[in-house]
């Protein structure tokens, strides 16, 4: 599979598939320049869930309405590009009000053992971030709750 094969289904998934259990991603943009960095994908959406009158209601009294993303990035990285998205996706979320955010960055082949071991370490809880070998169809996530949630959500091949 190749990437824009891979973030065609992501979308798809994100937006009228298993994502519409975690939130309501109602828009999406690509090729999206935040500064000077262009994002493959970005998908925003929020919380609270749309249906008929009941869920409605329902969502309305007892979800909250959290602004969130998920931004992909294809191009290569190392262990100083990770930090350097990783300051920029939080300050546009911060910027923007959203209360976290998925970072994928999906790949043909193997990422190297010093990005795969800084996302094990990587102590950020608002913003899940993912390395996918399109290759060998595996996903590595980092530890905090948001990024444990999205393995199954971005597992579109």
């Amino acid at each position: 599979m190749d990437i824009d094969g891979y973030l065609l289904r992501l979308e798809e998934n994100l937006m009228i598939g298993s994502g519409k259990w975690i939130a309501d991603f109602t828009e999406s943009f690509r090729n999206h320049k935040i500064k000077d960095t262009k994002f493959d994908m970005l998908i925003m959406g929020n919380t609270r869930p749309k249906g008929f009158l009941l869920s409605r209601l329902f969502g309305y009294f007892a979800m909250p309405n959290y602004r969130v993303a998920c931004f992909a990035y294809s191009e290569q990285i190392e262990r100083k590009d990770l930090d350097s998205l990783i300051k920029l996706i939080l300050s546009f979320m911060e910027e923007n009000n959203f209360a976290w955010s998925w970072f994928i960055i999906p790949k043909q082949g193997h990422f190297s053992n010093e990005v795969r071991d800084s996302i094990k370490r990587m102590g950020v809880e608002k913003i899940g971030i993912a390395l996918v070998d399109l290759s060998n169809r595996e996903i590595e996530c980092n530890p905090s709750y948001v990024g444990k949630r999205m393995k199954e959500h971005v597992k579109c091949f």
